[in-house]
């Protein structure tokens, strides 16, 4: 059986994995001339935002604490 959480991780899975297999294709075809970051960028990117989001969760929670 199939629940909404598992398909929202297979969506999520889905957005991130399919244009990273792309952007390998095509570099490794040489249609495209980007550097590998860049091809890896749908893999980072939004590990990039969940770290800036985490780390923004942590200073907010220490200040509040603080007080």
């Amino acid at each position: 059986m199939n629940t909404n959480k598992d398909n929202s991780d297979d969506i999520a899975t889905g957005l991130v994995l399919v244009p990273t297999i792309i952007f390998i294709a095509l570099k490794i075809s040489k249609t495209i001339y980007w550097s590998w970051i860049w091809v890896f960028s749908p893999v980072w990117i939004p590990l990039a935002f969940f770290g800036f989001f985490v780390m923004v969760g942590l200073i907010f929670e220490y200040i509040t604490r603080r007080k």
